[in-house]
């Protein structure tokens, strides 16, 4: 049990200190810069591409934690549309891609 919770711990450790869900590292297409998407969610939380990246941030959670076989805390479609508006709202220079990353990490 030692060695389980320790290994757990190291591979944590790893996680975190190479970055490998760092947006620099995995290329995606698709997402948009944060002052596009906040904008069009402020016009309309219908709006298409509102909507869209929410889709996107979804898809790359999903992706980036299947691929890399990491268990995380159960999420729907509002919550990761809130949590992304959050993100760009207090980094609005950075993308959706970004803030896809930042949720996936807080879900970790």
């Amino acid at each position: 049990m030692k060695r389980v919770c320790f290994a757990s711990f190291v591979i944590f450790g790893l996680i975190q200190n190479i970055g490998f869900v760092s947006a620099k590292e995995i290329q995606s297409v698709g997402h948009i810069a944060c002052g596009t998407f906040l904008a069009a969610c402020n016009a309309d939380e219908l709006d298409l591409d509102c909507q869209a990246q929410t889709a996107y941030a979804e898809g790359y959670i999903s992706g980036i934690s299947w691929e890399y076989e990491i268990p995380l805390e159960d999420f729907d479609g509002d919550t990761v549309k809130y949590a992304l508006i959050k993100y760009c709202s207090e980094n609005p220079l950075t993308d959706t891609q970004e803030g896809a990353a930042w949720i996936l990490r807080q879900l970790m």
